[in-house]
């Protein structure tokens, strides 16, 4: 899977699709829990090569009806503070699948600006992350599904 935007003046932002897990979806439709069922939610996720780990934005959490799993401290450029651990399905460009596992993700307590997730290097660590200035066109190459 090869994937380009335009490196723009906050960065190089990808289609992003975040959605329940497959367990989620399923306990939801079954009534096993009382929350709704919800869509998935679309936007831009910005490539943050300095983080360790994905990030979505509090109100993207908060649309799909996200619970946490634990809460953990995490460094921002605000200083330290306390973030939720979700687990929720990402994909990234449209029309592509899913990622094989769900990916846990902090939800921030601050918006993220124009943003729905900064993508962090546990998910960048999969693929190839290609910067070209001069044609402002960032690439991100992913391995075929079962390689």
């Amino acid at each position: 899977m090869v994937l380009t935007a335009h490196i723009g003046r906050n960065g190089a932002c990808f289609n992003v699709e975040l959605a329940l897990t497959a367990y989620e979806a399923h306990r939801r439709q079954a009534g096993l829990v009382q929350l709704p069922l919800t869509f998935p939610k679309r936007g831009d996720g910005l490539v943050d090569a300095g983080s360790e780990v994905s990030v979505i934005s509090d109100e993207a959490a908060e649309a799909l009806g996200l619970e946490a799993i634990r809460t953990v401290p995490v460094v921002t450029v605000h200083g330290e503070e306390p973030a939720e651990v979700c687990v929720v399905q990402v994909t990234l460009g449209p029309g592509q699948r899913p990622r094989p596992r769900p990916v846990e993700v902090h939800a921030v307590r601050r918006p993220l600006r124009a943003v729905h997730m900064l993508i962090g290097r546990d998910i960048l660590r999969h693929g190839q992350l290609t910067w070209d200035g001069p044609s402002s066109k960032a690439t991100l190459r992913f391995p075929a599904a079962g390689n």
